[in-house]
C-alpha cells in the first residue's frame, strides 16, 4: 500500500511552499542540498527535502582504511542530518514511485 507523504510545508498564510526534492543521500544528494541552500540564501518561501532510505552518509573512499584497521568505522559514517543545511528536511521513507505531471510532482512512499 502506498500513500502521499504526510509532511506538507506551509508558508505564512497557510499556502503550501514549493518543495525541492533531492533523491539520494550520497555525495550528489548531500552536496546538491548544500548548494541549493547556498544559492537560495536565507529565503523561507521554499523547502528542501532529501529522500534517502538511511539516516547516514558513508564516505566510501576511506573504506579501505577501515578494512585495514587504520581508522574506525565511525570515522567514515556521519548522520545525514548533521551534514544537511539547517532548513533542509530528511525523509527516511522508502520511495517507491515518482510521478511527474507537468510542473508538479508527487512522491509515493511505501510502508
Amino acid at each position: 500500500m502506498s500513500h502521499e507523504h504526510p509532511h506538507a510545508a506551509e508558508a505564512a498564510g497557510g499556502r503550501r511552499r514549493p518543495r525541492v526534492v533531492v533523491l539520494g543521500g550520497g555525495f550528489g544528494g548531500v552536496y546538491s542540498a548544500l548548494a541549493l541552500e547556498k544559492l537560495l540564501g536565507a529565503r523561507d518561501d521554499f523547502e528542501i527535502a532529501l529522500v534517502n532510505r538511511e539516516n547516514y552518509f558513508v564516505f566510501q573512499p576511506m573504506l579501505p582504511e577501515v578494512i585495514s584497521g587504520t581508522i574506525g568505522v565511525t570515522d567514515v559514517v556521519s548522520p545525514i542530518r548533521r551534514l544537511l543545511p539547517p532548513q533542509a528536511g530528511l525523509d527516511l521513507s522508502p520511495m517507491i514511485a515518482l510521478l511527474l505531471i507537468g510542473l508538479a510532482s508527487r512522491l509515493l512512499f511505501g510502508l
